[in-house]
């Protein structure tokens, strides 16, 4: 019975953080469609016209070209 509760509050734990995370990515993904830098990040890398910033699960991907600036959210493995 032990083994069972623990096994719940690791996955509730897992749940709420992806969640969390969720959350603070929208969130740092709308500062950035409104011109700003995100409050909260792990890294930033920027190749030529790309920036990135990763924010654990997600990343934020903006592509700026002459006069057009393409911002997106999407999930670590997708590129």
């Amino acid at each position: 019975m032990k083994k069972r509760k623990i096994g719940d509050i690791i996955l509730w734990i897992i749940i709420i953080l992806f969640f969390i995370n969720t959350l603070v990515a929208y969130v740092s993904y709308r500062q950035v469609s409104d011109e700003s830098n995100p409050s909260f990040y792990l890294k930033e890398s920027k190749k030529s016209n790309v920036t990135t910033y990763n924010i654990g699960l997600y990343k934020i991907v903006i592509a700026e070209e002459e006069e057009l600036k393409n911002v997106s959210l999407k999930l670590f493995f997708l590129d």
